[in-house]
């Protein structure tokens, strides 16, 4: 029969390279997830820029449409008051409402390239 003698030193260099390989492997695991965790969230930044171009976009138009229905409040009520004329004040109520019209109509093609988008 064979005797195997192994001494401390021996056995206290394999455990660590077992170690070193069990450690690999988690090692290698990780950066795995990590990769998979980076390219989500660089989906989820680009849906967020959409997401703020989409709504500078719609605040830039609403300014707008704010300021012309303003405009159109001002000219109606100076129209009341006999200082304005009749037409002036009634295009600007109507390219206010026009203005307002096509916000929601934007709002809704929107949704649908969104959705369009997430297909």
């Amino acid at each position: 029969m064979m005797t195997i003698t192994l001494t401390l030193n021996e056995i206290v260099t394999i455990v660590i390279a077992v170690a070193v390989v069990v450690m690999l492997g988690y090692l290698i695991k990780l950066l795995k997830t990590l990769t998979e965790t980076a390219q989500r969230t660089n989906k989820i930044l680009a849906d967020a820029e959409i997401m703020s171009r989409i709504a500078a976009d719609k605040t830039e138009k609403l300014e707008g449409v704010a300021d012309d229905l303003v405009e159109g409040i001002g000219i109606v009520s100076g129209l009341i008051k006999g200082n304005q004329s009749y037409t002036k004040a009634l295009t600007n109520v109507v390219n206010s409402i026009a203005g307002i019209k096509s916000i929601l109509s934007d709002k809704d093609s929107g949704k649908k390239s969104s959705k369009n988008a997430k297909k």
